[in-house]
């Protein structure tokens, strides 16, 4: 658990595997919290920090799926060298 709940900018900082390995993390502890705690202060925090985590996810995910689409308007020419018959 963190002391503040990270923003999301803070989080968009983060590498992928980073942000994955935390998501699995605070959702496993907002599980044992709800077993334990029920709904509190606590559990509501946790889930916060998940929500941050995963707007920061789909925010990357976002900026990789557009940075891929750029290259979508290069075009290929077909090499028209031509091709000697086999005798």
């Amino acid at each position: 658990m963190f002391l503040t709940t990270p923003t999301i900018e803070e989080l968009k900082i983060l590498d992928m595997p980073s942000l994955i390995d935390m998501l699995a993390y605070q959702t496993n502890l907002h599980i044992q919290l709800l077993k334990s705690e029920g709904l509190s202060n606590t559990t509501k925090t946790c889930r916060e920090c998940i929500n941050n985590i995963q707007a920061a996810i789909e925010m990357k995910r976002e900026l990789e799926k557009n940075s891929t689409d750029t290259g979508s308007d290069i075009s290929f020419t077909q090499d028209t060298t031509p091709i000697d018959p086999m005798p």
